[in-house]
């Protein structure tokens, strides 16, 4: 039976049914008969039905489900909630389903309706990915859509997946302003991010120039790091948000965040009383005030913890020995008083002529305040305190006594920035031996040795012989105070004090010797 003839024999039905005539059993079951006719010989037949919940479609003569369907759909290279995003380009992976040989297109879009594709339908691919940029490009959660259809036009119902759209780069809250403290302090980093939240983080901690810490952080809501008194700091943060941006927050050298932070200690003495113990274990920086100054006390091998660099930076250890200088002692006050650590090279006389001068008036404090004074670098000329000098007098040699039997100010006091030991700082800096101090402020010919074998040239200390002859001061040779006529050339070797706003750091050794900041 063709084609043309059914359809005759169909109208003719139809024509029956209009007319309400001739309709007997005979003519219900012949009609049905010519439907399951047509249904079987019309091969190319593809009408839909549109039903959501059981659609029927034909193919081939067989009646089946074969409406369009997605099976997967997601962004990204996994299938996992929560998924963020920092570009607005995006992978889309889209798989149809295999219930229909037909399919032709897919279209992803941003809303739930398929009119919206009318100019976004594309091919489908053989590894079913497809990129998609988004229109609107507003940061938050965004919900794509994707639809497929056959060849025929029949179209999918829609899948979902759901990601984050986040161009902001994350922030850092550190507890503590960049600056200068006084005393320990406790410093807590807390990485923001208000759309994605914080995914990988790391902090690195630099003391004094060098990493002490590095932590690796990620799923930590915080990290807190004590800063120690006595040292700078500078504390880094690099920081990713779950959408891969990277911080971008002030200052930064480009991947870090950063703050610098100088700790001073609660006194400078505080500091010192840390390294306070010498090589052979005994406690140098005694806890007694002696003439205004804590005080270094013990012999050359037990003081070898005052050593203090005084160069241009922070970060010379004056392994030259050029600005290399020791700690007499503390005043109470947190000044330093300081004595260059080795002959200084030059000698001078006290007086040009037998004079019963002040010490201003004599050749040393001119040379001193002068000369010496304009060669020190910048950096410590600025820290130097212009100090009031005790004219100390001491009438008569101390020994077998640890402690001088006679020291007066009777010629009254001095200004100026640099001046030389006293007599008593001497006597006050150790113990004696045979009668003989040899302490540690005794330094022998040459740098970096400890022999009493190879002894200094004698010294000019500031201290005249009162009472008896004003011709005469104070030396110090081969660890023994004598006396000198004030015309003989000596030599000298500069004291002054440092002023008590400074930090300090280093471990105060000859191989780490303490520096200012």
């Amino acid at each position: 039976m063709n084609k043309e003839r059914i359809k005759e024999k169909l109208n003719k039905v139809k024509e029956l049914i209009k007319s309400k005539e001739g309709i007997t059993l005979v003519g219900v079951i012949t009609l049905l008969l010519v439907i399951t006719i047509i249904n079987v010989a019309v091969k190319d037949t593809h009408a839909y039905y549109n039903s959501v919940t059981d659609p029927v479609q034909i193919f081939n003569g067989k009646v089946g489900n074969f409406k369009p369907r997605i099976d997967s759909f997601y962004i990204k290279e996994n299938n996992v909630q929560p998924k963020y995003t920092n570009v607005s380009s995006n992978i889309v992976y889209l798989t149809p389903g295999n219930n229909n040989s037909n399919l032709d297109q897919v279209c992803i879009t941003e809303t739930d309706d398929i009119s919206t594709c009318d100019n976004k339908w594309q091919n489908i691919t053989e590894n079913n990915q497809y990129s998609y940029t988004f229109l609107d490009v507003t940061e938050g959660p965004k919900v794509i859509f994707g639809f497929v259809k056959d060849k025929y036009g029949n179209k999918s119902v829609s899948r979902t997946d759901t990601i984050t759209y986040d161009v902001t780069p994350p922030t850092v809250q550190y507890s503590l302003s960049e600056g200068t403290y006084t005393g320990s302090q406790t410093l807590t980093i807390t990485p923001r991010d208000n759309l994605t939240g914080v995914g990988y983080w790391v902090v690195h901690v630099y003391k004094d120039g060098a990493i002490v810490e590095q932590r690796e952080l990620t799923g930590q809501p915080s990290y807190t790091v004590t800063l120690t008194e006595g040292s700078s700091w500078t504390v880094y943060a690099s920081i990713y948000d779950n959408a891969g941006n990277l911080i971008t927050q002030q200052p930064n050298n480009g991947t870090w965040y950063y703050q610098n932070y100088t700790v001073k200690p609660k006194s400078v003495k505080n500091y010192l009383d840390k390294y306070a113990t010498g090589a052979t274990g005994v406690k140098t920086l005694q806890d007694d005030l002696v003439d205004g100054l804590y005080r270094y006390y013990g012999t050359a091998s037990q003081v070898t913890n005052n050593y203090i660099c005084l160069g241009p930076t922070a970060v010379d250890t004056c392994q030259d020995g050029n600005d290399m200088y020791r700690i007499i002692g503390i005043t109470t006050d947190g000044k330093l008083k300081v004595i260059k650590a080795i002959e200084y090279g030059v000698t001078q006389k006290w007086f040009s002529i037998n004079t019963n001068g002040t010490w201003k008036d004599t050749l040393v404090y001119k040379y001193l305040n002068e000369d010496f004074y304009n060669s020190i670098n910048e950096r410590i000329q600025g820290l130097i305190e212009y100090h009031t000098w005790n004219m100390e007098l001491m009438g008569q040699n101390p020994w077998p006594s640890t402690t001088p039997t006679s020291s007066s100010i009777s010629e009254g006091t001095v200004g100026g920035n640099i001046g030389l030991m006293y007599a008593t700082d001497y006597v006050n800096a150790g113990p004696s031996t045979s009668g003989n101090f040899t302490n540690w402020l005794f330094i022998t010919n040459g740098w970096k040795t400890s022999s009493l074998l190879n002894y200094a040239a004698s010294e000019w200390t500031m201290t005249r012989r009162g009472y008896i002859d004003e011709y005469y001061a104070w030396i110090l040779y081969r660890g023994s105070l004598y006396l000198s006529e004030v015309l003989n050339p000596r030599m000298v070797r500069p004291v002054f004090y440092l002023t008590p706003n400074i930090t300090l750091t280093g471990g105060g050794t000859e191989s780490d010797p303490f520096r200012i900041l």
